[in-house]
């Protein structure tokens, strides 16, 4: 039996459209999962996306193997923490290991997003990322350790329904990402909140205002 462990985040720190493309950018967060992978047996039903990115990389692959999977979590589901993009990230570390084969970061994002939408935390370091399509990915800088304080909703979201529901544009946040970009050079949360907060009000169509305040780290 192969094991491994991947990380969720607290949603994104920063989200909208920058140069023309919808891109996130999320920081992992001490909630995991950890998924238990082997030959035969059966998989339940409640991790169906993972069990159709393992069959898709095992095409990809040119395996012909049956695998199953038990998955432990304290990741919340559908409420925004990243959950089956942990699952998914998971799954391909521990098929590296079963298999010997060589972490591709292209073949794991390829694969991911013919499955769901997918959040930034497949990369080791804090990544500006086209989370539909792929076909935009910046790398800014290294994560860094903060603490903040989490509601969590009643409500669920599923995150492929809700991303082929919406129709409405993200707002532009060009002038956010070099704020980002300082924010993680300089490992500043008040930088990081602000871009954060910006992110949350502009995408937020009720708002009647925007917050804006001035910068400075001490």
């Amino acid at each position: 039996m192969i094991s491994a462990v991947a990380y969720g985040s607290l949603g994104e720190i920063l989200q909208g459209n920058f140069r023309g493309v919808d891109v996130l950018c999320s920081f992992p967060v001490n909630l995991y999962t950890r998924i238990y992978l082997k030959k035969d047996g059966y998989y339940t039903s409640d991790y169906v996306k993972t069990s159709n990115f393992i069959e898709e990389i095992l095409k990809i692959w040119g395996k012909k193997e049956n695998l199953s999977f038990n998955i432990e979590s304290n990741i919340p589901k559908m409420k925004g923490f990243a959950s089956s993009t942990a699952d998914i990230l998971a799954a391909y570390i521990a098929m590296i290991k079963r298999y010997k084969r060589e972490f591709k970061i292209d073949e794991l994002v390829k694969t991911a997003l013919k499955i769901e939408p997918t959040d930034s935390i497949i990369f080791n370091r804090a990544t500006l990322f086209d989370y539909r399509f792929g076909q935009y990915r910046k790398t800014i800088g290294d994560y860094f350790k903060f603490y903040c304080i989490c509601f969590e909703g009643e409500e669920g979201v599923d995150t492929l329904s809700f991303n082929n529901s919406v129709k409405v544009p993200l707002e532009p946040i060009d002038d956010l990402v070099p704020i980002l970009v300082e924010a993680i050079e300089d490992e500043c949360v008040e930088k990081l909140a602000y871009v954060s907060t910006q992110s949350i009000l502009r995408n937020q169509k009720d708002s009647l205002f925007i917050f804006k305040r001035g910068i400075r780290c001490m």
